[in-house]
């Protein structure tokens, strides 16, 4: 993301496709979201049960973070190309200095 003033204003954000879009890691994340779950599964089908349970969590969140869901929500204002990028760097970074 690029902003203005101090990112205040965002003037442009952007991702490359494949991007995750994510507080913390996937891990982290189940791992501190789902803790009861995950203890239960565990508890119900031991280790296995419970890695199993893990790799279904996991899954659902890369899913849910996809950079094209992201970009559906509007969290995201456009999955550019790699090969975009610094042109899009550029004209951001132009909007921003006209805006001063």
């Amino acid at each position: 993301a690029l902003g203005a003033r101090f990112a205040q204003v965002p003037v442009d954000c952007v991702a490359w496709p494949g991007a995750e879009i994510s507080a913390m890691g996937v891990e982290g994340s189940v791992e501190l979201g789902c803790k009861t779950e995950l203890n239960e599964a565990e508890r119900e089908g031991g280790i296995v049960g419970r890695r199993r349970l893990f790799e279904k969590l996991c899954a659902r969140v890369v899913e849910r973070n996809d950079v094209l869901n992201a970009a559906s929500l509007l969290e995201v204002d456009a999955v550019i190309d790699v090969g975009e990028t610094r042109e899009r760097l550029l004209r951001s970074l132009e909007t921003i200095r006209e805006s001063r």
